[in-house]
């Protein structure tokens, strides 16, 4: 082999491997523009709810979940804290005190999230809101922690929030990753149960668009009921 063969297949053996090592960054880019894209539609959709609308379809999506076999069996289940365009989750707070589970909440630091224990529902109707109008404890230090040890609280179910879903389980939150890093980071929550929940005809698309760090949820309750997305015979899919 000559010299300039040499050199020229050198060159065309490094471009080969840059546009192989190059392909797979382009599809996650194509994946987190079209998630990003999604996101804002599937936003823009949930703050031109009305409002009553909105608070008719929240009891009954509370309804359909309070149903599920998961939730009565769980004695320690973690529900996110929502914001005025979410499905609201304080009937879900009001019934877990009602039937004596123990109730945590999330509290982010930086990247960070932990879920910390709520002590009753007045310590829930007293917390101060943060920013984004989330109640939200000012004291994570002083409570009691899930999930983060294996002598601590294993949480049984926890109310997952996100933007969009379909009818496996996909999700896309806000784009932070707090919920996907708590769970792939503790060692004691393979059993736990995650639970979305959603506006039907605004939340649920054909296909979200996931990258490998994303997780999927097992159910997801709706105002017209809920979709077991692992098959499995706890749920009824009437939405």
């Amino acid at each position: 082999m000559t010299s300039a063969t040499a050199v020229a297949t050198a060159a065309m053996t490094a471009a080969t491997s840059a546009a192989t090592a190059a392909a797979p960054k382009a599809a996650v880019s194509a994946v987190v523009k079209q998630k990003r894209a999604l996101r804002k539609q599937i936003r823009a959709a949930l703050t031109s709810q009305p409002a009553d609308a909105r608070a008719l379809a929240s009891r009954q999506i509370a309804t359909h979940l309070l149903a599920l076999p998961a939730w009565q069996a769980a004695h320690h289940v973690a529900i996110f804290l929502s914001m005025a365009h979410e499905v609201d989750t304080a009937p879900l707070v009001q019934a877990a005190f009602d039937q004596g589970k123990r109730v945590y909440v999330p509290v982010i630091t930086g990247q960070a999230m932990a879920m910390v224990q709520l002590r009753d529902q007045s310590d829930y109707a007293t917390l101060p809101k943060d920013a984004w109008g989330i109640p939200t404890p000012s004291d994570p230090e002083n409570r009691v922690h899930a999930g983060l040890a294996e002598n601590e609280a294993v949480l049984d179910l926890v109310v997952t929030p996100g933007v969009a879903f379909d009818r496996t389980g996909r999700r896309i939150g806000y784009g932070k990753g707090y919920f996907d890093r708590f769970f792939t980071s503790k060692t004691n929550l393979e059993t736990t149960t995650r639970v979305a929940v959603a506006f039907a005809d605004v939340q649920l698309v054909d296909e979200v668009p996931t990258e490998d760090h994303d997780l999927r949820v097992h159910a997801i309750a709706t105002d017209k009921g809920v979709i077991d997305c692992r098959g499995s015979a706890t749920a009824s899919d009437s939405a």
